[in-house]
């Protein structure tokens, strides 16, 4: 279960997180983390997004920023 669809943060085992010192905190308290191009690339993977690429530029764009080296780990092994 996701904290954002939790009606309590105690009921989550899993979070999507982006910044490294709450990462830190999420795992030393047990959550699974996940993060938003990790979250991108599990929809890809069965389908439910065509291509990932097009996306994470689109996101760029508008500001939000991303590793390089992670993008382009993240989208070799899906091909793109």
């Amino acid at each position: 279960m996701l904290a954002t669809s939790c009606p309590t943060p105690s009921m989550a085992d899993r979070i999507v997180l982006d910044s490294g010192p709450l990462v830190a905190l999420a795992r030393a308290v047990g959550l699974t983390v996940a993060g938003t191009l990790g979250l991108l690339a599990r929809a890809r993977t069965p389908g439910v997004l065509s291509a990932l690429r097009p996306i994470v530029e689109r996101m760029q764009a508008r500001g939000v920023w991303f590793d390089e080296d992670l993008v382009e780990q993240v989208l070799v092994p899906l091909g793109e």
